[in-house]
């Protein structure tokens, strides 16, 4: 069960992952499991796949460009 933090922004999530051409977005770890996850002390952890109609390297896409 994913943590109640994740269902509450999923709308803003996806708004980034349509802006940023994200093909696939992999929740994973204690906040995917909901247990353990608590937000003042634990990170998120994200599988990203990019789409491939950019050219831009995905590299760039995630940290953008220098």
């Amino acid at each position: 069960m994913m943590h109640a933090l994740i269902h509450e922004h999923m709308a803003s999530i996806g708004d980034l992952c349509r802006r940023h051409e994200v093909r696939r977005l992999k929740i994973f770890g204690s906040v995917e499991q909901g247990g353990d996850f608590d937000p003042s002390r634990s990170g998120a952890d994200f599988l990203v796949e990019f789409g491939l109609e950019s050219d831009l390297s995905p590299l760039e896409r995630h940290f953008g460009r220098a």
